[in-house]
């Protein structure tokens, strides 16, 4: 009888390159390394990783990292806190369960590109029914705007801001 189990060297290897930031395309690379014998953490059963098996780390690894409590609104309190901490930009009037739901971001660097290239012209874009979690009551559902510049550099559109809600009238 044929194990399809990988061994748990093999899973926790998996687990540290992707703990790093290494995706599919750069795990798969180091697997078919040639080097891969001089840097002393060869694993000789390496050949029976699998995309699938990588795929699968890498949606339950971020699902558990990225809800920080059960609650989803505590979740996403911490959230806002940790991003306030970080440097980032945050608005979030209403964190609870109801139509004015509301939740946007915004990192240093896209402060830093809106203020010296935002100047003339902001998109927003609008992607409805974007978050299937079923967090809100009533079957509302969330919606996620994008607020957009002029890349100077390419000429299409450079996001600047997040903003998750359930309003359709923003």
């Amino acid at each position: 009888m044929e194990s399809t189990r990988i061994p748990k060297v093999i899973n926790d290897w998996i687990i540290a390159r992707f703990d790093l930031g290494i995706g599919w395309k750069g795990i798969h690379r180091l697997l078919a390394s040639r080097d891969l014998d001089a840097t002393g953490v060869v694993v000789p059963a390496a050949n029976a990783v699998l995309y699938d098996h990588v795929n699968y780390l890498i949606k339950t690894r971020l699902t558990f990292q990225a809800r920080r409590d059960r609650d989803i609104f505590v979740s996403m309190s911490l959230w806002q806190l940790h991003l306030d901490r970080a440097g980032w930009h945050t608005y979030a009037p209403v964190l609870t369960n109801s139509d004015d739901f509301l939740f946007a971001i915004q990192s240093p660097w896209q402060r830093k590109m809106m203020l010296e290239h935002g100047k003339t012209m902001i998109f927003i874009d609008t992607t409805h029914n974007t978050v299937k979690n079923c967090f809100l009551s009533q079957g509302r559902k969330i919606s996620l705007y994008t607020v957009l510049i002029r890349n100077p550099v390419t000429g299409k559109g450079l996001p600047v801001c997040w903003a998750f809600t359930t309003s359709l009238a923003i």
